[in-house]
């Protein structure tokens, strides 16, 4: 990959060494002579000044966007490709250049590139970084559902855990038609499930979303995060609303894809009635109060046979089969936003 980008360099640095630019200018003089060529359609004479430039500066961000602009402009799609793929392979930090990028992928319709630029994650530095997940979302937002599912298809073929890959696929489900949002958790928990050993495993402390952003780039609407151990108590993965940048609204939250917790989350806690799946054999049902457990909790099997009502106070957990009046306090409480902590048994 890394070959690949030094060729796209040497090509274009040779051109710009034999075009006729006034080298006595500033590289602010020459940006400003680019854009009135480009401004005034004038391309060939635009793209002599912006290669100019990267010889003499190959840091200068707005230079690799006015010459992809240059080129895309006079009816050279891949050239402006070429350009933003050097612009960031020097410049593997700038969001603006990685922006441009992955959109000339969607419009060249070239997702083998965006799988080729996802697989070099040496030079990202950081897969979950940031920069990445927003840029990236373009991908999600274009809207291209063959596009999408060739990129996954090639995504895999790289990485059969790629949490970019299941994150899209998931994206693809969460944007269908359905009667109700039940529904839909129903689509997704069926995928989870004919995906189980294929689950992603993030780096501990690491985080992957797409989803939707507001103004100030926090995650804010619907989205989809991975969590790597250590992020978030009991949970792999999140898939619902968000606000300022955590959990908000309706969502669910899945340890694997055996235990599950769905319902209202408030400043990233369980907050309000919640639907959970402990294991295959075992759901249940209660009220949550800022993460921690607040008055009946009925647990259901599957065999019919059993039934336990968990009773919540003040936050510490007892238990009492249906049939029995004395409850029995649990040997630990447990809150969303806390590790276990230990109580009497």
């Amino acid at each position: 990959m890394k070959n690949y980008f030094l060729q796209i360099i040497i090509v274009l640095l040779i051109f710009a060494s034999c075009s006729p630019a006034n080298k006595s200018l500033t590289v602010p003089e020459l940006l400003s002579l680019g854009e009135k060529h480009l401004n005034e359609l004038e391309y060939e004479q635009a793209i002599v000044q912006f290669l100019a430039v990267i010889e003499i500066d190959p840091k200068q961000e707005q230079a690799y966007i006015l010459l992809a602009d240059a080129y895309k402009q006079s009816g050279e799609p891949k050239k402006s490709q070429a350009t933003l793929e050097m612009g960031f392979a020097v410049l593997y930090d700038s969001e603006i250049i990685l922006e441009n990028l992955i959109d000339s992928m969607i419009d060249n319709d070239n997702p083998e590139a965006v799988a080729r630029l996802v697989s070099d994650t040496k030079r990202i530095d950081n897969f979950e970084a940031k920069i990445f997940e927003r840029s990236i979302n373009r991908v999600a937002e274009s809207g291209n559902t063959d596009f999408i599912n060739t990129l996954v298809k090639n995504l895999y073929e790289d990485d059969e855990n790629s949490v970019l890959a299941l994150s899209l696929e998931l994206w693809l489900i969460t944007n269908q038609e359905y009667s109700s949002e039940d529904e839909m958790y129903e689509a997704i928990n069926k995928f989870l499930l004919d995906r189980e050993k294929f689950i992603p495993k993030l780096n501990e402390g690491d985080e992957f979303y797409i989803g939707e952003y507001d103004e100030e780039g926090k995650r804010s609407g619907f989205g989809i995060c991975f969590y790597g151990d250590g992020v978030k108590i009991d949970t792999t993965m999140y898939i619902g609303n968000w606000k300022n940048d955590v959990r908000d609204g309706e969502g669910t939250a899945y340890k694997g894809t055996s235990y599950y917790i769905k319902g209202n989350w408030s400043d990233d806690l369980p907050n309000g009635n919640m639907n959970s799946r402990y294991s295959e054999e075992m759901v249940s049902e209660g009220k949550y109060v800022n993460g921690a457990g607040e008055g009946e909790m009925m647990h259901y099997y599957d065999d019919g046979k059993v039934q336990v009502h968990n009773i919540w106070v003040d936050g510490v957990r007892y238990l009492r089969d249906i049939d029995e009046a004395e409850l029995s306090k649990c040997n630990h409480t447990y809150h969303w936003d806390v590790d276990f902590v230990e109580g009497d048994v």
